[in-house]
């Protein structure tokens, strides 16, 4: 109830919150700077609290772990030229704010949401300086990524003040500023890591080059002479160990077979295979493991005695940290790819309902345009339409935001099998109807132990999913009972999902990448959310699916204890 009254109060405001959020993640995918991304959605956050000013900022810990603020944008509210020029001087680079007996401090320390419309008589109010403008309300939102206080947004005399349902209907700002800067986070993370790695190669190569490679020496018969102390350090062995053994014993297959052999062909033909030429390699070390090396070998003649000097380095550390480096790169690019897929996802969800929306008004504002009473009908169900879209999509992204947050708990108790369908399967019957699909139900009546609010989001989510990917055929839901269990399975003749795709259809903004999957709209939210209410609950939740052939997702929710392990049919067919 608190949600919809927020939604109905600031319902005016919303489209233009929505344009928000969707103008900000469109260009978080270019922007490389966050200064100018933030003043942008510090700019429109104020304009739609009617808040005169405000900052938002990015929260950073001490060495001790004192918590601080550093801003990453700010109103200039300079009152004198001290602070004029101090506020131009480090507002570019970010202002930085430690002190926590202040209203903003509340939020800082506790990671909670402030709401004072009486500042000057809070007890959490720090005070102002001198000169500071009139602090007549202020609100204190803290954001978050997962359940990690990552920042927070302060903004300032509202008339008439602020309340909980603002702090609600701004839900969907937090989570976009908490995706934004954990981003950020991310790219710096990644750079850092970069630079990392490329410092270690270069301290890696330097130490390699500097210290003494190993030295070994061999005659014409592969029977080692001389055995370094590098060399030592390198294989295990000890210069006693090998000298005047075959020098193979350092090798492993297929080096040890065939060293022999590409010696005695450039002793007999002058051909090089290995001698005076510089290759990788693998070496064997004394305990029996292989190690990557860089191997030189030259020949020099004493007399008319051919010997062979070989000069090695193991080069392990140099393929760790070139492989690291690989590794950081891919993951790198792949962070990028899911951004931008998460973005793309969304910004198209949201663009599409708003501009069917935004496209009608002018048809029902315009005293030229004004159509008569049945397009005046059909126009209102299509804004409506497109509204309660828009409302399940920021739902959606509400409902993971606070799972992850852990800020969502399922009150489980009796639940009614059958009151719960009677309420979700007309919706879904209405849906299937504008595709002239089937619904088919064979359901055993039981009473199940769960939440029924998070239980029919579950149904619906499931149920609207196969009849969204099913172009002709049916959808069929079945329930029965065992082992103190409810069972409910949702079978459609759909386009289905090849293997791959199996392991993943319950990652968050997933979906299929064939053409036939890719054609439905969707965040690929709802499976996700259902997930995690069937396993909050007690339950499990998989799926079978082939290509061509539909697909069956199966969840368990617990019975309770009254239900029994066999129930009675029940027809929901209203049809």
């Amino acid at each position: 109830m608190k949600s919809s009254a927020s939604a109905d109060k600031y319902s005016d405001s919303a489209h233009h919150l929505l344009r928000a959020i969707s103008k900000a993640q469109s260009e978080f995918i270019t922007n490389t700077d966050p200064r100018d991304l933030f003043d942008r959605l510090l700019s429109n956050l104020l304009a739609i609290t009617r808040s005169e000013y405000g900052f938002i900022g990015e929260v950073f810990y001490e060495p001790d772990h004192t918590v601080y603020l550093k801003t990453h944008a700010i109103s200039n509210i300079a009152w004198d030229a001290e602070t004029r020029k101090f506020y131009e001087e480090n507002s570019p680079r970010g202002l930085e704010f430690r002190n926590l007996n202040s209203l903003f401090g509340a939020v800082l320390r506790r990671a909670e949401t402030v709401i004072s419309n009486d500042p000057d008589n809070d007890p959490r109010s720090g005070g102002r300086p001198p000169g500071h403008p009139p602090l007549k309300a202020f609100l204190g939102l803290p954001f978050f990524s997962g359940k990690e206080f990552i920042g927070m947004v302060g903004i300032a005399n509202r008339p008439g003040g602020y309340d909980e349902e603002l702090v609600t209907f701004l839900n969907p700002f937090l989570s976009t500023c908490g995706n934004i800067i954990q981003a950020f986070r991310n790219d710096r993370l990644r750079m850092q890591a970069e630079k990392s790695l490329r410092e270690s190669l270069i301290k890696n190569r330097t130490i390699l080059e500097t210290v003494a490679s190993g030295i070994v020496t061999m005659d014409a018969q592969r029977l080692i002479r001389d055995f370094n102390a590098a060399a030592e350090r390198i294989f295990g062995y000890s210069a006693q160990e090998v000298i005047g053994r075959n020098v193979n014993m350092l090798m492993p297959e297929p080096f040890h077979s065939q060293h022999d052999h590409y010696v005695q062909q450039y002793l007999k033909t002058g051909k090089k295979r290995v001698i005076g030429i510089g290759r990788e390699v693998r070496g064997k070390r004394r305990d029996g493991s292989v190690f990557p090396m860089e191997l030189a070998v030259n020949e020099m003649i004493i007399g008319e005695e051919h010997m062979f000097v070989a000069s090695l380095t193991d080069i392990s550390l140099r393929k760790q940290s070139e492989e690291s480096l690989m590794a950081a790169k891919e993951a790198a690019e792949q962070a990028n790819r899911v951004k931008s897929d998460f973005i793309n996802t969304v910004s198209h969800e949201l663009r599409t309902p708003l501009t069917v929306i935004l496209g009608n008004i002018p048809l029902l504002t315009d005293p030229d345009m004004l159509p008569d009473a049945k397009e005046i009908s059909e126009i209102a169900k299509d804004i409506e339409e497109d509204g309660q879209h828009l409302l399940r999509l920021i739902n959606d992204l509400l409902d993971v935001s606070r799972i992850e947050a852990g800020k969502i708990r399922v009150y489980a108790g009796p639940v009614s099998l059958s009151e719960i369908l009677e309420e979700v399967l007309p919706t879904i019957r209405r849906m299937a109807m504008q595709k002239e699909l089937e619904i088919d139900t064979e359901i055993s009546e039981m009473e199940l132990c769960a939440d029924p609010l998070r239980l029919r989001q579950i149904f619906f989510n499931i149920l609207s999913n196969a009849v969204k990917f099913t172009d002709k055929g049916k959808v069929t839901l079945r329930g029965y009972t065992h082992r103190g269990m409810g069972y409910f399975e949702t079978e459609d003749t759909g386009c289905g999902m090849d293997e791959k795709d199996l392991s993943a259809v319950f990652r968050m903004f997933h979906q299929a990448d064939s053409s036939s999957t890719r054609k439905a709209s969707g965040t690929g939210l709802g499976l996700t959310i259902s997930k995690k209410f069937v396993e909050m609950q007690g339950g499990e939740i998989w799926v079978k699916s082939r290509i061509g052939e539909g697909s069956v997702f199966t969840f368990t929710i617990p019975l309770t204890r009254k239900s029994g392990e066999e129930g009675k049919a029940v027809n929901h067919d209203r049809s």
